[in-house]
């Protein structure tokens, strides 16, 4: 391993947070790569050579200064990593003085550096495995190469998994998601290596539950507490789409159900199995261009009136009830009679017939997803 500059830096800094001392991080060149007097950076050191040659610490006293190239008074330790010596930490001061401190100071820095690896690597497995699965979601093929990249990352694709696709609901002030955190959470109850949570695009988490063979309703009551664990620890609401059945090989299909899934989850139903999708199915399949086309055919006489939209919405979504759409309005029953009637003479719709009903619905909908 090789020492960096900022990982230096960042060691410089919680040595000096721990003890009121001036302290160096030289490289096994023998340069100084971060310093807590940034004028020393760059710097040859004598004294941090001599102590990586001899392979333990070195004090270096006053008589030292003037003779040795780049130094002060002070302590100077190599740090190991793995057997190796990577660098050397040193301590500005009176070696009597800083000697009580220096042993601890030098674990302290060997503990940092072993947990800055040991986070990189994890990083490098997530990133390789996010890697993965975006192409695994978009295969219609496998091949002895990707299955075997599968074993080693820990997804063999020979096994059931089950694919959820889930996202923060949109709110006023929206959390940035605490990755690490919603991890852990997710892990609580879908144990890890087993089942994997992997970012992806924007906000957006996919979760693979391995085997996943278990009921529906304790499937949704496990995500269920999810979303509750996240939304009380991290403040982010999320909405889940759940792939109808547990898929082994090709996923490519589970995740377009999953992604349908989302699409059609609210706050009011901020969970949804694929099988529960019927209209939110078909309009999905609707190209843009024809919900547009449909929209302004039906809804476009109302462009501009959204107290007439609002009518219309109210309307629908209280179930053709006259008397809750004029409580939901706060207006009087007479006043909605009226732009009902009103309504029906702008677009043409029969809002008394099975036909315009359906024709009327299906456009707030298109238009409630376009907004």
């Amino acid at each position: 391993m090789k020492l960096n500059q900022e990982l230096a830096q960042k060691i410089v800094q919680e040595a000096r947070s721990a003890l009121d001392e001036h302290f160096i991080i030289v490289d096994t060149n023998g340069y100084i790569i971060a310093s807590s007097e940034p004028d020393r950076v760059g710097r040859f050191h004598e004294g941090a050579k001599i102590a990586m040659a001899k392979g333990h610490a070195i004090d270096i006293g006053p008589e030292d200064v003037d003779r040795l190239i780049g130094v002060k008074a002070g302590i100077n330790m190599p740090i190991t990593h793995e057997g190796e010596i990577i660098g050397v930490i040193g301590i500005t001061g009176n070696p009597k003085d800083v000697r009580p401190y220096a042993e601890l100071i030098r674990r302290l820095t060997e503990l940092f550096i072993r947990e800055a690896v040991q986070s990189e690597r994890w990083n490098a497995q997530n990133r390789a495995a996010e890697t993965f699965v975006y192409e695994w979601v978009h295969r219609d093929t496998l091949d002895d190469d990707f299955l075997e990249r599968g074993d080693i990352l820990g997804l063999p694709v020979s096994d059931p998994v089950l694919v959820i696709l889930c996202e923060p609901l949109p709110t006023v002030q929206k959390p940035a998601p605490n990755y690490a955190r919603i991890t852990q959470i997710f892990h609580r109850l879908f144990p890890a290596p087993a089942h994997r949570i992997i970012r992806w695009s924007g906000d957006r988490f996919l979760l693979l539950i391995n085997g996943a063979d278990q009921q529906r309703e304790w499937l949704e009551r496990a995500v269920r507490q999810i979303r509750e664990r996240c939304l009380k620890e991290t403040g982010a609401a999320f909405a889940f789409g759940i792939a109808k059945k547990p898929r082994t090989g090709i996923i490519r299909h589970a995740f377009e159900e999953a992604k349908k899934a989302l699409h059609a989850a609210s706050p009011e139903n901020p969970i949804i199995f694929y099988e529960q999708l019927s209209l939110d199915l078909l309009l999905q399949d609707v190209s843009r261009r024809s919900r547009e086309e449909f929209l302004q055919t039906v809804l476009g006489p109302l462009k501009g009136e959204a107290e007439w939209l609002a009518t219309l919405e109210a309307y629908l979504a209280h179930d053709l009830s006259i008397t809750a759409a004029a409580q939901a309005l706060h207006i009087h029953v007479n006043t909605l009679h009226y732009r009902l009637k009103r309504i029906e003479a702008l677009t043409g719709l029969d809002l008394r017939s099975t036909e315009g009903i359906v024709t009327a619905a299906l456009a707030v909908r298109l238009l409630n997803d376009a907004r």
